[in-house]
């Protein structure tokens, strides 16, 4: 009952009750353990009036919507926990139909808001459409310190999936490479995994650029993965000096700002996306979707299609998360042009065998 009071609050109010909770009271307010985040919800909300309105409601993953199906049976649920996977025997030049409606109409959860897909808050706040109260900056810069995130963090502290994860060392899916050449990008860095397969599906990629001012030559990046498996196939890869990345050989640690492993589904970074050839083209799929979303993309390859004037597009984004499942959302929840594109998941190269690598 306590986590989804919890949840009902704004970030920056969750963040206020997280460090609450967590604070040693004196004896005469001792309270169990498990009282405490209830408690502290509850002082929160006391001290914000009980509102959860706040400026930065409306960021990506908070609908639980769920997503359209396919009759393939390649379930492309945004929360499915069916584990049902892109056929490994479909080649390059194969694509199983991806049918525009919902097979079973029933299995679509509403929003939990009225408002659909909204711009992720990083584009809403680079338009200047996102202001922030006077508290909210001061518990901005309070989350830095209390999840002990790095000066130079780019990324919102007051989004929960931002912040270390409470698993143990051993669950942790969250490498951090260094000694990556200068020029190091998302293509650079997948293709070389990728190249090292099967190391297992990427979840998040953030690449840190070289900072010549403050005697930072080299790249640095985090790599998340689905998985503990695949982060170990990647640690093991790298100390082995089997991963080559642009002539470099880079160095790995467990990254200390942890990520949990993420539920076993047919879920990646990749989606094959179908639909009219003049709207299906990378051009205008990039100018859609970086309205709403901010994202990276490793590749875009065209599938041969035996069908005239219809285009299928495999995009590989740089991360699954807020990046593959924010495209997903999107298209199921909008038209380009009057026209609801099809759209599934496909495998991330980095988790094919080299035999699939080769199809």
């Amino acid at each position: 009952m306590a986590q989804n009071c919890g949840q009902r609050l704004a970030p920056h109010d969750q963040v206020l009750a997280s460090y609450l909770a967590q604070l040693d009271l004196g004896d005469d307010h001792a309270r169990s353990a498990p009282a405490a985040p209830a408690a502290a919800t509850a002082a929160v909300r006391g001290s914000s009036g009980g509102s959860s309105g706040s400026s930065s409601r409306g960021g990506l993953g908070r609908g639980g919507s769920m997503l359209r199906g396919s009759q393939s049976g390649v379930t492309s649920s945004h929360h499915s926990t069916h584990k049902a996977v892109p056929s490994p025997a479909a080649g390059i030049d194969q694509l199983v139909y991806i049918d525009p409606e919902p097979t079973n109409t029933s299995a679509i959860a509403s929003t939990s808001h009225a408002k659909g897909f909204e711009a992720m808050r990083m584009v809403a706040e680079q338009r200047g459409q996102v202001t922030h109260a006077p508290h909210e900056q001061v518990i901005s810069r309070f989350a830095r310190e209390f999840y002990n995130l790095p000066s130079n963090y780019a990324g919102d502290p007051l989004n929960l999936r931002n912040q270390s994860a409470p698993v143990k060392d051993y669950e942790n899916t969250a490498l951090f490479i260094t000694g990556l050449p200068a020029n190091c990008d998302h293509t650079l860095l997948l293709k070389a995994v990728a190249g090292c397969a099967p190391v297992g599906k990427v979840y998040a990629t953030v690449i840190n650029a070289p900072k010549p001012i403050e005697g930072r030559l080299l790249t640095a990046a985090k790599l998340v993965f689905f998985d503990r498996a695949g982060a170990e196939n990647c640690f093991r890869a790298i100390k082995q000096r089997r991963l080559i990345v642009g002539g470099h050989r880079p160095r790995v640690v467990w990254n200390r700002i942890k990520s949990a492993a993420q539920p076993n589904t047919g879920r990646s970074r990749v989606i094959l996306i179908r639909g009219p050839s003049e709207l299906v083209r990378r051009d205008v799929l990039d100018c859609w979707f970086s309205k709403k979303f901010s994202y990276q993309t490793e590749d875009v390859l065209e599938r041969r299609v035996p069908q005239a004037g219809v285009t299928v597009l495999e995009w590989r984004f740089g991360s699954f998360r807020a990046q593959a499942e924010a495209a997903t959302m999107y298209m199921s929840e909008n038209e380009l042009e009057g026209t609801k594109l099809e759209w599934r998941w496909e495998v991330d190269p980095c988790a094919r065998s080299q035999l699939q690598a080769q199809v």
